[in-house]
């Protein structure tokens, strides 16, 4: 036999020991309880529930108040509580039963409250009254209008949050293009300024590196292999700026430039 085979058999025997009136046998036998705690989900058994509609609110009463107690003894036992998918199933036949045939519509209120009160004490009475369904109404009114509050409040944090979001976004994306636009227009200064760098003799151009105040790397480097003939035309304050300059950003198109100047200069333990 199969488990799920067993498990269909138990809620059989479950159903009879209900429509013989010996429930007070499921409160001690913990077979039933470990049988149905061992399932995570039922949804293939659920038809097999279907006739748990066909028992009257009382007998369903004592059902559900004998599973609860036998879940409760068991882990007082074992100090293990198991699943109750099946117990909240049949539940739910008494919740339908009761909203369907009581004459207090707020009778269905109290099922549930009843419900929840026997997992923490299975010896509470089924007391129910006109007054106490009217509390519970109201107490279930107030508790739907925080609940709408609720999603009031966050419908409205998350409107809001959104606007703060395309904010955030609209901001980034200006800034984005600024940076484009500057480095657009940094880029066209850029090519005037080398366009007219072109035109000076390399002389000039070396005394404009070292006096413009731009970075080495803001140069071309094709101009990098300097004749030693022309690095002894700058003074030696230009030479020094200059060598300081390419050991600075040491972009090695210049190396053969810095060692020259080495050279002329006795730079060798500088």
């Amino acid at each position: 036999m199969t488990f799920a085979d067993q498990y269909i058999q138990t809620l059989q025997r479950v159903y009879d020991l209900t429509k013989n009136g010996q429930t007070e046998t499921i409160k001690t036998d913990f077979s039933i309880t470990k049988m149905f705690g061992a399932w995570s989900s039922i949804f293939w058994a659920l038809t097999h529930f279907d006739k748990f509609n066909d028992f009257s609110i009382e007998q369903l009463k004592d059902l559900v108040k004998a599973l609860i107690t036998g879940h409760i003894n068991y882990g007082k036992t074992t100090n293990q509580f198991l699943r109750t998918e099946t117990i909240d199933w049949i539940s739910s036949s008494l919740k339908i039963k009761v909203s369907v045939s009581s004459t207090d519509k707020n009778e269905v209120f109290y099922v549930q409250q009843w419900i929840e009160n026997l997992y923490t004490n299975p010896d509470t009475e089924y007391l129910f009254s006109f007054e106490l369904g009217l509390r519970l109404e109201q107490e279930q009114n107030e508790s739907e209008l925080v609940k709408q509050q609720s999603e009031s409040d966050k419908a409205k944090r998350l409107e809001l949050e959104e606007i703060e979001r395309e904010k955030r976004q609209a901001e980034k994306q200006k800034h984005f293009f600024e940076h484009l636009e500057r480095n657009l227009n940094q880029k066209n200064k850029r090519d005037n300024f080398l366009k007219e760098f072109g035109k000076q003799t390399i002389l000039k151009k070396l005394k404009t590196i070292v006096s413009d105040n731009k970075p080495l790397h803001y140069y071309p480097t094709d101009i990098s292999n300097v004749q030693e003939k022309t690095l002894r035309e700058l003074s030696w304050n230009d030479r020094d700026t200059f060598y300081k300059m390419i050991k600075k950003y040491r972009i090695k198109e210049w190396y053969e430039t810095r060692d020259k100047i080495q050279m002329i200069d006795n730079k060798y333990h500088s």
